[in-house]
């Protein structure tokens, strides 16, 4: 049986998380699939600004980003999953306007992209790229499955 806790916090933004149940939906899935024991995932919505400093202070970095992944689990149990996300919402509406998306879908796009991270998939190749878009569609589409959905999300209309 998969344990699944999740906390949702804002920190420097006014914004109310309206895509709790798809979230929910997509990582059951997910761990279902991967035949997890336990989730417990920290989700904080921020600033631009803030994620920033955080991509400065703590990864060393200084460029935006949409999502930020800090994996907290205790390195022996691979099947308990324990994580913290930092997600940018200015950066969110940004890319949902860029590749003519819905707000709702990129948003749970990079909950199930820093989720895909906490397991150990990465995205620095281009087949790693591939890899972890086909496994964000995969989850992505049963959510939102209205063909003209699929079709903003994919960048098709």
């Amino acid at each position: 049986m998969t344990v699944v806790s999740l906390q949702y916090f804002k920190y420097d933004i006014d914004f109310v998380f309206r895509q709790k149940s798809l979230t929910i939906l997509a990582l059951n899935r997910i761990f279902k699939d991967f035949k997890l024991g336990s989730l417990t995932l920290s989700v904080v919505f921020t600033s631009d600004k803030q994620l920033l400093k955080i991509n400065k202070e703590r990864l060393s970095h200084n460029y935006l980003t949409d999502i930020i992944t800090f994996d907290l689990s205790t390195p022996t149990s691979k099947k308990e999953i324990d994580g913290e996300m930092y997600i940018s919402i200015d950066r969110v509406r940004e890319n949902s306007l860029a590749f003519s998306g819905s707000f709702s879908a990129e948003l749970c796009r990079v909950i199930i992209h820093g989720t895909l991270h906490l397991l150990g998939k990465n995205d620095e190749s281009e087949n790693e790229k591939l890899l972890m878009r086909g496994l964000e569609n995969k989850y992505l589409f049963p959510l939102f499955h209205m063909k003209h959905i699929k079709n903003k999300v994919l960048g098709l209309l």
